[in-house]
């Protein structure tokens, strides 16, 4: 049995830059679902920081899906890797990153009977 997991990306952007990182992840969001991500949430706090939520079935499918960075130009589509790096450009502060186990998701039971 596979594990979901979910990363948790936690920065601030840029100022000037926030709707260029906006429009990019968009695009990536795409690209992670055709790589097997289940979904993406941006969140936004009182402080302008944001924090992503990417979800993902097991943590394989997420290693194979987003390699780690010494490796995204080799692995990557060129596009996405270009794509990748204007992200990157238009952060300011990388706070942190955590990978999570999920126990129970409500959340997405909650959006399904909502449907």
């Amino acid at each position: 049995m596979s594990t979901a997991i979910a990363v948790v990306y936690k920065f601030k952007l840029k100022t000037d830059r926030v709707e260029e990182y906006l429009a990019h992840y968009a695009h990536m969001v795409t690209f992670m679902k055709q790589r097997g991500a289940t979904g993406s949430v941006i969140h936004q706090a009182e402080d302008g920081s944001l924090m992503i939520y990417s979800r993902w079935p097991d943590r394989a499918t997420h290693q194979t899906a987003w390699p780690e960075e010494d490796q995204r130009e080799a692995e990557l589509p060129h596009d996405i890797y270009i794509l990748s790096e204007q992200m990157k450009d238009c952060i300011a502060e990388n706070i942190s990153k955590s990978t999570f186990t999920v126990q129970q998701d409500y959340l997405l039971e909650e959006t399904t009977q909502r449907h």
